[in-house]
């Protein structure tokens, strides 16, 4: 096997039947259970789609195999314990330490299933301990939403707070729920997704993501998929040091961490990667990029002990 995985070679066939989907014009859905409702992608999975292409296998006989901590994953209301099972067996063959999750549905729940969403994310967490920390899943719309996050923090014990597409993250709805997680000490990890055509009708992009991070700069904030776009998100965060990004779902182009990076710093970026989905693809970004060992170790898990002040 070449060198750190053949990086290049793996970014590159990890995205093979992706790059033609992403030249041409996009036809994005707004259908609920796809959390970014981009291009499905071309994942490697267990069994390699060709001789060349590695497989988690190669990745496992890497000298040193790196510990990961993924900060962003999901189990889906109706499909949750297929998820459970394909997010455990990344984490078992990956050597992931520590997974950060959110349960979701639809785009606009009201307090009943946030509630069976947030319940969800604790029962894995009860089943597996040691792995599993949980997001607490919330609707800035909801009338309860503050007395949600306090059940979901300081009765269950979770490490960070969920915004996805009910508002757009700067919404003045989401103050208390700033400055909730500002007394907790805890991130909030914030859907931030560009599109061309196809936009949520209050998905944020780097502007509503900048506008919540210059409104309370002791915040810490988590720009998820670094937006999508990162020609357009990253010059929007970039003077914002309480905000990070994770690249969960960006498959599309090679070298988005390598752009990202070298705007805002390899101390700000997080492993994240969207399971049960992208996954490998994730790796393989990390893999591939124009970074240290020791960079891919910040990125992989030590960033994220520091943010969310676990030792692993």
């Amino acid at each position: 096997m070449q060198k750190n995985l053949s990086r290049r070679k793996f970014i590159t066939t990890a995205v093979s039947g992706t790059v033609a989907s992403v030249v041409a014009p996009l036809t994005l859905t707004g259908k609920p259970g796809m959390e970014h409702n981009a291009v499905t992608p071309t994942i490697i999975t267990k069994k390699a789609v060709s001789t060349s292409e590695p497989t988690r296998d190669d990745f496992n006989r890497k000298k040193d195999k790196p510990v990961i901590v993924d900060i962003h994953a999901h189990l889906w209301l109706g499909n949750a314990e297929k998820n459970k099972e394909t997010n455990l067996d990344n984490c078992t063959a990956f050597n992931v330490k520590k997974l950060y999750v959110s349960t979701l549905q639809g785009y606009y729940p009201d307090e009943n299933e946030i509630r069976q969403c947030n319940d969800m994310t604790y029962g894995f967490m009860k089943e597996h301990p040691h792995l599993v920390k949980g997001y607490a899943y919330i609707n800035p719309a909801n009338a309860n939403s503050v007395n949600e996050l306090r059940r979901c923090i300081e009765e269950c014990g979770m490490s960070g707070i969920k915004l996805w597409v009910a508002t757009f993250c700067d919404d003045e709805r989401v103050n208390p729920i700033a400055e909730a997680a500002i007394r907790y000490d805890i991130p909030i990890l914030i859907h931030c997704f560009k599109k061309t055509v196809g936009q949520l009708e209050h998905e944020s992009t780097g502007v509503n993501v900048e506008n919540l991070g210059k409104r309370y700069p002791e915040l810490k904030i988590i720009m998820a998929h670094i937006g999508a776009n990162v020609y357009d998100t990253v010059k929007c965060i970039k003077e914002y040091n309480n905000i990070f990004v994770d690249f969960s779902g960006s498959f599309m182009r090679r070298d988005d961490l390598d752009y990202t990076i070298r705007h805002i710093g390899v101390q700000r970026m997080l492993f994240g990667s969207d399971m049960p989905g992208c996954f490998e693809n994730c790796v393989g970004q990390v893999e591939g990029a124009a970074i240290t060992d020791e960079e891919r170790k910040m990125i992989y898990y030590g960033n994220a002990c520091k943010l969310f002040n676990i030792k692993i």
